[in-house]
């Protein structure tokens, strides 16, 4: 090996270990947001059913208003700390189908000028269910 072979890899490996970790926050990235999209479905489906249960008076107005609240909570509690901030939009409700639609803060792993790219704005999920009745 001559002196001036010395060093001439460096730039290659560093080229190489950048794009390297660029897929690698791009792959972390990619799970998590499927992850919170999952997480953001079952809350929602969670608060569908519970105001659609047969325990709500669904021909009065406020035992609806309680159910509702009641999902709300139950949803807020299986999203954590983004439960605090959660949307919940039940105006394609009627009285025999009890829509949900919840919208929460996606997750932030990329920096901004990679976001625009990728999808890493609000989550929304929206969840129906019918409403029980006894027979």
């Amino acid at each position: 090996m001559t002196g001036h072979d010395e060093g001439t890899g460096w730039i290659g490996s560093v080229a190489g270990m950048a794009v390297f970790l660029a897929f690698l926050l791009l792959g972390a990235h990619v799970l998590v947001h499927l992850h919170a999209r999952t997480i953001v479905a079952t809350a929602a489906s969670a608060a569908a059913t519970t105001a659609a249960s047969a325990q709500v008076d669904h021909q009065d107005a406020a035992s609806v208003r309680a159910g509702r609240q009641l999902g709300e909570e139950r949803a807020r509690a299986l999203l954590g700390a983004n439960g605090a901030a959660a949307h919940f939009d039940w105006s394609g409700s009627s009285s025999d189908l009890v829509v949900v639609e919840v919208t929460v803060a996606g997750p932030r792993l990329l920096p901004p000028t990679l976001r625009r790219t990728l999808p890493a704005g609000d989550l929304q999920r929206r969840a129906a269910v019918h409403v029980e009745h006894f027979r």
